[in-house]
C-alpha cells in the first residue's frame, strides 16, 4: 500500500516503517547501521525524483512560428545537428548522398530544448510527409528536392491517419497511434495526443491555433508538434498534468513581430569594406544556418569570405569573435600557401562555437567528448569546445588555437578532395598551425609548447620509433595510451621538414611534404603516398638527423626564425 507523506508525494511508508523496526531490534552494529542507511535512502527518495518533475513556467514568444509556449524555467536552446553526408561514386563522380529522414526533419523540425534536470521539449511545424519511397534511404539533395515537391506530401486537411504517420517518421518508430483529444483550450482549434508502442514515455502531442479565440483572427493555421522526453527519476503522471494544466493552455499566437530575414549577427560581424561574391553553395550554406537559429534567440552567426561562425558565445566574447574571423582568414590563406588546391573551393566551411563545454559533449560523439574541438566531415561543421575556467586572454587563446588546429583538418579535407590524409601528416600540420600567432600584422608560426613537453624528454628515449608512425591508422595514432606521444612526433616530424629541411638545399627531406601531397591525389591511397614521399629515405638516417635537431637548441633557435610559405606580413 502507497501513502502520501507530508509533501503529498507518495511513498512506501509501511516498508519504511518495517525497516525502521529492524533496525532497532538488529544487534549487528554494521547491520543496524546498513538498514538506518537504507531507511534514509528511502525516506529521500521522494524529494529527489521531485527535483526532476518536468514544470513549464517560461512563457516564450517563437515569432518566426507565430505562437508563443511556455518552456521549462532555465531551459537551454539545443541545436539541430546538420544532416549527415555520405560520399559516394557514381560513374566515377563524387556525389554527396543524405540520410533522406535527416533532410526531411531538418525542414519540419523548429526548436528543442533542455531544463538542467533533462527534461527536454522538441517543436516542429507540420507541413510535409515524408516520401514512403525514401524511408530508410540515402539520396542526394536535388533527387530528394525534386521527389518531395510531389503536392500530395502536402495535405490539404491532416487526418488523425496522416498525423500519426507524419508522427511516426519524426520520432523515428514504425507506427503512432493518434487521439483527437475532446476536451481542450479554446485558444486551440485543434489538439491530438500520439502514443508509440516502442517509446510509451514519450509525451507527443498536435494542435493548431483557433482563430475565433479573443486576440488570434491572425493566427497561423499550421498545425505544430511536440514531443516531451521527460527525465528519467521524473514523475511521468505529473509530467502528462504539467503539460495538460501548464502548456497546452498557454498556447497563444506570438506577440513579437517576425522578422523577414536572419543575417549577421550586428554584435559580433566584424566590419568590413570588401563586397565578396558568394557561390550559390555559401548561400545555400548560409541560409541553412539562417533557417536552423531562426527560433533560437541566444545562437547567431557571422560570415567571411570563407567561413560561417554560428555560436551561442554572450556578447562579453564579442573581441574574441572579432579576432577570430580576422585569423580564421588568415589561416586559410597560410594553408593554401602550403598545400594549394587543384581548384577553387566553391562550399563553405562551416565553424560551430558552443558556448559552454557541456553543450559542446552534448552535440559530438561519445568517443570524441575528451576533445577540445573537432573537424567532423560527415557533418561538414568544424565543432570547438570553449574552456571554462581562466580569464578572458586564456579562453581566447585556447579557441583561436583549437580553430587552427581543425580548421586544418577542414582545409585539407576540401583541398584533397576528401580522400584522407595519413595521421601522421594530417595531425602534424594541424599542430603544426595551432602554434601560430598574429603579431603585428604578422602571422608566425612557433614551437607547439604543449607539444615539447612531450617531445623533450623523448629525445633520449631510445623507444622512438618513426617508421611505425609513419603507417599508423586512425584507430592506432588515437589510442589513449599512445595518443600524445603520436601527436608530438607527428607534430615533430612536420615541424622540422617544414621549419628545417626544406630551408635546406642539399636536404634529402625538403621534398617529402609535396611528393606526399601529389602521391596521395594520384593514388587516393594514404599508405602508398606515404611509400611514394619517402621513398629513397632510409628512414634510420631520418630518424637520426630529427632527432639531432630536436637535441640542438642552436638549430631549434635557427629554425624558428625561418618563415615558411604563408607566414609574414598579412594583407589587410
Amino acid at each position: 500500500m502507497t501513502t502520501k507523506n507530508r509533501r503529498g508525494d507518495f511513498t512506501d511508508e509501511p516498508l519504511l516503517f518495517s525497516l525502521y523496526g529492524m533496525t532497532s531490534n538488529a544487534r549487528n552494529p554494521t547491520i543496524r547501521g546498513l538498514l538506518l542507511c537504507l531507511c534514509l535512502l528511502l525516506a529521500q527518495a521522494p524529494e529527489a525524483d521531485a527535483r526532476n518533475d518536468l514544470r513549464l513556467s517560461k512563457t516564450t514568444d517563437l515569432p518566426n512560428l507565430g505562437i508563443r509556449i511556455k518552456l521549462m524555467p532555465e531551459a537551454r536552446e539545443i541545436p539541430l545537428p546538420p544532416p549527415s553526408i555520405i560520399p559516394y561514386v557514381m560513374r566515377r563522380k563524387k556525389v554527396d548522398m543524405y540520410p533522406a529522414s535527416d533532410l526531411w526533419i531538418q525542414s519540419q523540425h523548429a526548436g528543442q530544448w533542455v531544463d538542467e534536470r533533462g527534461n527536454s521539449l522538441t517543436l516542429a511545424k507540420i507541413t510535409l510527409l515524408f516520401p514512403p519511397q525514401l524511408r530508410k534511404k540515402m539520396a542526394p539533395r536535388e533527387a530528394y528536392d525534386e521527389i518531395i515537391s510531389n503536392p500530395a506530401l502536402e495535405p490539404a486537411e491532416w487526418s488523425p491517419e496522416l498525423l500519426a504517420q507524419w508522427a511516426a517518421d519524426f520520432v523515428g518508430v514504425e507506427s503512432a497511434k493518434a487521439e483527437p483529444m475532446p476536451r481542450k483550450p479554446s485558444t486551440l482549434k485543434n489538439l491530438v495526443t500520439f502514443s508509440f508502442d516502442e517509446y510509451p514515455e514519450k509525451l507527443a502531442y498536435a494542435f493548431r491555433l483557433n482563430r475565433s479565440s479573443s486576440g488570434q483572427s491572425k493566427a497561423p493555421e499550421s498545425w505544430f508538434f511536440t514531443l516531451f522526453d521527460v527525465a528519467r527519476q521524473a514523475d511521468p503522471d505529473k509530467a502528462r498534468k504539467a503539460i495538460l494544466e501548464e502548456f497546452l493552455p498557454s498556447i497563444t499566437c506570438a506577440k513579437a513581430t517576425a522578422t523577414d530575414e536572419v543575417g549577421p549577427s550586428r554584435t559580433f560581424q566584424k566590419k568590413t569594406d570588401e563586397k565578396f561574391t558568394r557561390s550559390p553553395e555559401f548561400i545555400a550554406s548560409r541560409d541553412q544556418i539562417a533557417n536552423s537559429i531562426k527560433n533560437m534567440k541566444d545562437w547567431w552567426f557571422v560570415e567571411t569570405e570563407n567561413y560561417i561562425i554560428i555560436s551561442d558565445l554572450k556578447s562579453k566574447y564579442r573581441s574574441m569573435v572579432k579576432d577570430l574571423q580576422t585569423y580564421i582568414e588568415c589561416l586559410r590563406d597560410a594553408y593554401s600557401q602550403l598545400i594549394p588546391a587543384p581548384s577553387k573551393n566553391t562550399a563553405i566551411s562551416v565553424v560551430r562555437v558552443f558556448g559552454t563545454p557541456e553543450e559542446y559533449e552534448e552535440y559530438v560523439p561519445v568517443e570524441i567528448k575528451w576533445s577540445g574541438g573537432v573537424w567532423m566531415p560527415d557533418k561538414k561543421e568544424l565543432v570547438i569546445k570553449p574552456i571554462d575556467w581562466g580569464g578572458s586572454r586564456e579562453q581566447r587563446e585556447n579557441v583561436l588555437r583549437v580553430t587552427a588546429h581543425e580548421g586544418f583538418h577542414q582545409y585539407l579535407f576540401y583541398a584533397l578532395g576528401q580522400v584522407p590524409a595519413s595521421p601522421w601528416f594530417n595531425e602534424g600540420h594541424a599542430d603544426f598551425f595551432a602554434a601560430s600567432r598574429l603579431k603585428n600584422n604578422k602571422l608566425i608560426i612557433s614551437e607547439e609548447r604543449s607539444r615539447t613537453k612531450t617531445i623533450d624528454p623523448m629525445l633520449g628515449d631510445k623507444r622512438w620509433d618513426v617508421q611505425s608512425l609513419l603507417y599508423l591508422s586512425l584507430p592506432e595514432f588515437y589510442s589513449p595510451a599512445d595518443r600524445d606521444r603520436n601527436y608530438a612526433l607527428a607534430w615533430a616530424i612536420v615541424y622540422y621538414l617544414r621549419k628545417e629541411a626544406e630551408f635546406e638545399p642539399s636536404s634529402p627531406y625538403k621534398n617529402i611534404l609535396a611528393n606526399y601531397v601529389e602521391a596521395l591525389r594520384k593514388t587516393r591511397n594514404a599508405a602508398k603516398a606515404t611509400n611514394i614521399a619517402f621513398e629513397g629515405i632510409d628512414l634510420e638516417n631520418f630518424q637520426r638527423d630529427l632527432l639531432k635537431f630536436w637535441k640542438s637548441p642552436n638549430k631549434r633557435a635557427s629554425a624558428a626564425r625561418n618563415r615558411t610559405k604563408g607566414e609574414g606580413k598579412i594583407e589587410q
